[in-house]
């Protein structure tokens, strides 16, 4: 049985350094949006079927994209990026 290399006493450094906050570099969040800002969602992929109380709710892919767009500009707006 080979052991777990997570349990090595040296992934305490690693954990560490992944606890600690990292600033989001100036620019990076405006980049990111820009980049995905062409992208509309279109009728490439059939609706995501999600339960619901009434039994199932299709959200469309341009809706997700659109969703996504706007959640990560206020993750960004919170971030300071």
């Amino acid at each position: 049985m080979t052991q777990d290399p997570r349990d090595d006493p040296r992934w305490e450094q690693v954990r560490a350094v992944a606890s600690r906050p990292v600033p989001t570099p100036p620019g990076l969040v405006e980049r990111v949006l820009r980049s995905v800002g062409g992208v509309r969602g279109g009728r490439t992929t059939p609706p995501l079927d999600l339960p619901s109380a009434g039994g199932k709710t299709q959200v469309s892919e341009r809706a997700l994209v659109l969703m996504t767009r706007k959640l990560a500009a206020e993750i960004g707006r919170d971030l300071g990026g």
